[in-house]
Protein backbone atom coordinates (compact mmCIF):
# COMPACT_ATOMS: atom_id res chain seq x y z
CA UNK A 1 0.00 0.00 0.00
CA UNK A 2 2.13 2.95 -1.64
CA UNK A 3 5.62 3.08 -2.23
CA UNK A 4 8.52 3.35 -0.46
CA UNK A 5 12.17 5.29 -1.89
CA UNK A 6 15.25 5.94 -0.37
CA UNK A 7 17.42 8.93 -0.22
CA UNK A 8 20.14 7.90 -1.94
CA UNK A 9 17.24 7.12 -5.18
CA UNK A 10 16.12 10.91 -5.01
CA UNK A 11 19.79 11.88 -4.85
CA UNK A 12 19.87 9.45 -8.35
CA UNK A 13 17.62 11.93 -10.45
CA UNK A 14 14.64 10.80 -9.19
CA UNK A 15 11.95 13.61 -10.14
CA UNK A 16 10.30 15.28 -7.06
CA UNK A 17 9.63 18.32 -7.62
CA UNK A 18 6.06 19.15 -6.66
CA UNK A 19 3.42 22.19 -7.59
CA UNK A 20 0.62 22.12 -4.85
CA UNK A 21 -1.76 24.06 -6.92
CA UNK A 22 -1.06 23.80 -10.96
CA UNK A 23 -4.82 24.40 -11.97
CA UNK A 24 -4.35 21.68 -14.78
CA UNK A 25 -3.39 19.17 -12.67
CA UNK A 26 -5.44 19.94 -9.71
CA UNK A 27 -8.34 19.70 -13.29
CA UNK A 28 -6.92 16.69 -13.90
CA UNK A 29 -6.71 15.20 -10.54
CA UNK A 30 -10.51 16.66 -9.60
CA UNK A 31 -12.07 14.76 -12.76
CA UNK A 32 -10.63 11.34 -11.61
CA UNK A 33 -11.67 11.83 -8.07
CA UNK A 34 -15.01 12.73 -9.15
CA UNK A 35 -15.56 9.97 -11.30
CA UNK A 36 -14.06 7.85 -8.29
CA UNK A 37 -16.64 8.71 -6.08
CA UNK A 38 -19.64 9.01 -9.13
CA UNK A 39 -18.37 4.93 -9.34
CA UNK A 40 -18.96 4.21 -5.86
CA UNK A 41 -22.23 5.95 -5.57
CA UNK A 42 -23.15 3.84 -8.79
CA UNK A 43 -21.96 0.61 -6.98
CA UNK A 44 -22.85 1.62 -3.52
CA UNK A 45 -25.53 -1.32 -3.19
CA UNK A 46 -22.77 -3.60 -4.32
CA UNK A 47 -21.19 -3.52 -0.51
CA UNK A 48 -21.95 -5.26 2.38
CA UNK A 49 -23.10 -1.90 4.55
CA UNK A 50 -21.60 -3.24 7.70
CA UNK A 51 -17.92 -3.30 7.33
CA UNK A 52 -16.56 -7.11 6.96
CA UNK A 53 -13.19 -6.68 8.16
CA UNK A 54 -11.03 -7.20 11.56
CA UNK A 55 -10.44 -4.09 13.48
CA UNK A 56 -6.49 -3.65 12.86
CA UNK A 57 -6.22 -4.99 9.41
CA UNK A 58 -5.02 -1.71 7.75
CA UNK A 59 -2.62 -1.40 9.61
CA UNK A 60 -1.06 -4.89 8.39
CA UNK A 61 -1.13 -3.21 5.20
CA UNK A 62 0.52 0.12 5.91
CA UNK A 63 4.37 0.83 4.82
CA UNK A 64 6.33 1.27 7.80
CA UNK A 65 7.60 5.12 6.53
CA UNK A 66 6.13 7.20 4.26
CA UNK A 67 7.16 7.15 0.92
CA UNK A 68 10.04 9.65 -0.03
CA UNK A 69 8.38 10.54 -3.27
CA UNK A 70 5.55 11.48 -4.86
CA UNK A 71 2.58 8.87 -5.93
CA UNK A 72 0.57 9.50 -8.91
CA UNK A 73 -3.41 9.67 -7.93
CA UNK A 74 -4.11 6.19 -10.04
CA UNK A 75 -1.93 4.74 -7.47
CA UNK A 76 -3.70 6.78 -4.31
CA UNK A 77 -7.03 5.84 -5.77
CA UNK A 78 -5.99 2.03 -6.33
CA UNK A 79 -5.14 1.73 -2.39
CA UNK A 80 -8.53 3.17 -1.54
CA UNK A 81 -10.30 0.88 -3.69
CA UNK A 82 -8.32 -1.97 -2.55
CA UNK A 83 -7.45 -1.52 0.75
CA UNK A 84 -9.88 1.34 2.10
CA UNK A 85 -13.18 1.10 0.75
CA UNK A 86 -13.45 -3.16 2.03
CA UNK A 87 -13.22 -1.61 5.49
CA UNK A 88 -15.95 0.87 5.19
CA UNK A 89 -19.19 1.03 6.86
CA UNK A 90 -21.09 2.67 3.95
CA UNK A 91 -23.37 5.41 5.62
CA UNK A 92 -24.19 6.39 2.32
CA UNK A 93 -26.00 3.42 1.29
CA UNK A 94 -29.04 3.06 0.94
CA UNK A 95 -29.24 0.09 3.25
CA UNK A 96 -28.55 1.93 6.01
CA UNK A 97 -30.75 2.31 8.34
CA UNK A 98 -28.74 2.24 12.04
CA UNK A 99 -28.20 4.88 14.36
CA UNK A 100 -29.38 8.65 12.09
CA UNK A 101 -29.83 9.29 8.87
CA UNK A 102 -26.28 10.28 6.76
CA UNK A 103 -27.31 12.17 3.86
CA UNK A 104 -24.88 13.67 1.50
CA UNK A 105 -26.05 15.67 -1.92
CA UNK A 106 -24.55 16.83 -5.41
CA UNK A 107 -25.16 20.32 -3.98
CA UNK A 108 -23.30 19.47 -0.67
CA UNK A 109 -20.47 17.97 -2.15
CA UNK A 110 -19.99 20.85 -4.34
CA UNK A 111 -19.97 23.69 -1.71
CA UNK A 112 -17.71 21.47 0.22
CA UNK A 113 -15.17 21.89 -2.86
CA UNK A 114 -15.76 25.58 -2.93
CA UNK A 115 -14.98 26.08 0.27
CA UNK A 116 -12.32 24.60 0.44
CA UNK A 117 -11.21 25.87 -3.09
CA UNK A 118 -11.21 29.39 -1.57
CA UNK A 119 -8.49 28.20 0.92
CA UNK A 120 -10.44 28.63 4.21
CA UNK A 121 -9.14 25.73 5.40
CA UNK A 122 -5.23 26.14 6.51
CA UNK A 123 -2.98 22.91 5.44
CA UNK A 124 -0.55 21.50 7.90
CA UNK A 125 2.42 22.44 5.52
CA UNK A 126 1.53 26.75 5.78
CA UNK A 127 2.15 26.29 9.80
CA UNK A 128 0.32 29.45 10.63
CA UNK A 129 -3.06 30.46 12.82
CA UNK A 130 -6.01 30.24 10.37
CA UNK A 131 -7.52 33.56 9.15
CA UNK A 132 -11.33 32.69 8.96
CA UNK A 133 -13.83 30.01 9.70
CA UNK A 134 -15.05 27.11 7.28
CA UNK A 135 -17.61 28.58 5.07
CA UNK A 136 -20.00 26.47 6.01
CA UNK A 137 -22.52 28.70 5.40
CA UNK A 138 -22.14 28.35 1.67
CA UNK A 139 -22.38 24.61 1.64
CA UNK A 140 -26.25 25.48 3.48
CA UNK A 141 -26.50 28.32 0.71
CA UNK A 142 -25.71 26.00 -2.45
CA UNK A 143 -28.13 23.66 -1.43
CA UNK A 144 -31.08 25.66 -0.84
CA UNK A 145 -30.42 27.74 -3.79
CA UNK A 146 -29.71 24.38 -5.86
CA UNK A 147 -32.79 22.55 -4.75
CA UNK A 148 -35.18 24.95 -2.81
CA UNK A 149 -37.19 24.83 0.11
CA UNK A 150 -40.07 23.09 -1.53
CA UNK A 151 -38.14 20.14 -3.31
CA UNK A 152 -36.30 19.99 0.27
CA UNK A 153 -39.36 20.29 2.37
CA UNK A 154 -40.51 16.98 -0.24
CA UNK A 155 -37.87 14.93 0.55
CA UNK A 156 -37.84 15.14 3.67
CA UNK A 157 -41.61 14.35 4.52
CA UNK A 158 -40.50 11.67 1.94
CA UNK A 159 -38.11 10.38 4.36
CA UNK A 160 -40.60 10.39 7.43
CA UNK A 161 -43.05 8.60 5.00
CA UNK A 162 -40.96 6.17 4.76
CA UNK A 163 -40.17 5.73 8.16
CA UNK A 164 -44.16 5.21 9.18
CA UNK A 165 -44.33 3.07 6.44
CA UNK A 166 -41.53 0.84 8.06
CA UNK A 167 -42.94 1.41 11.82
CA UNK A 168 -46.23 -0.23 10.34
CA UNK A 169 -44.43 -3.16 8.75
CA UNK A 170 -42.85 -3.95 12.15
CA UNK A 171 -45.61 -4.61 14.91
CA UNK A 172 -29.57 -9.46 10.60
CA UNK A 173 -26.22 -10.13 10.09
CA UNK A 174 -26.11 -10.79 6.44
CA UNK A 175 -24.76 -7.69 5.52
CA UNK A 176 -27.53 -6.71 3.20
CA UNK A 177 -28.73 -4.01 5.64
CA UNK A 178 -27.36 -2.20 8.81
CA UNK A 179 -30.15 -1.19 11.49
CA UNK A 180 -29.55 -0.75 15.88
CA UNK A 181 -31.60 -1.55 18.32
CA UNK A 182 -33.12 0.50 21.23
CA UNK A 183 -34.69 0.44 24.45
CA UNK A 184 -37.74 2.42 25.71
CA UNK A 185 -39.10 1.71 29.07
CA UNK A 186 -36.94 -1.88 29.24
CA UNK A 187 -38.42 -2.73 25.79
CA UNK A 188 -36.11 -3.51 23.18
CA UNK A 189 -37.03 -2.53 19.62
CA UNK A 190 -35.81 -2.11 15.80
CA UNK A 191 -34.33 1.50 15.50
CA UNK A 192 -34.83 2.05 11.60
CA UNK A 193 -33.60 5.50 10.69
CA UNK A 194 -34.61 6.24 7.20
CA UNK A 195 -32.39 9.26 5.64
CA UNK A 196 -30.15 8.34 3.55
CA UNK A 197 -29.90 10.10 -0.14
CA UNK A 198 -29.97 7.37 -2.26
CA UNK A 199 -33.04 5.03 0.09
CA UNK A 200 -35.96 4.35 -1.85
CA UNK A 201 -39.11 2.87 -1.10
CA UNK A 202 -37.70 -0.55 -2.51
CA UNK A 203 -34.92 -0.54 0.53
CA UNK A 204 -37.69 -0.11 3.13
CA UNK A 205 -39.52 -3.00 1.72
CA UNK A 206 -36.72 -5.26 1.26
CA UNK A 207 -35.28 -4.07 4.83
CA UNK A 208 -38.73 -5.73 6.12
CA UNK A 209 -38.71 -8.93 4.21
CA UNK A 210 -34.74 -9.62 5.66
CA UNK A 211 -36.33 -8.72 8.92
CA UNK A 212 -39.21 -11.34 7.99
CA UNK A 213 -36.63 -13.89 6.92
CA UNK A 214 -34.60 -13.23 9.90
CA UNK A 215 -37.55 -13.74 12.59
CA UNK A 216 -38.66 -17.16 10.18
CA UNK A 217 -35.56 -18.86 10.75
CA UNK A 218 -35.19 -17.95 14.72
CA UNK A 219 -38.71 -19.40 14.87
CA UNK A 220 -38.01 -22.33 13.12
CA UNK A 221 -34.87 -22.83 15.11
CA UNK A 222 -36.83 -23.34 18.41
Amino acid sequence: MGSIASYDELENGVRNNISPLDPEEFRRQGHMIIDFLSDYYHDIEKYPVLSQVEPGYLAKRLPTTAPYVAESVEAILQDVQQHIIPGITHWQSPNYFAYFPSSSSVAGFLGEMLSSGFNVVVDYKDWQITLSRRFRAMKLWLVLRSYGVANLRNFLRGHVRMAKRFEELVANDTGHIYMTHARVDGIYMIRFAIGASLTEDKHVTMAWKVVQETVDAMLNAL
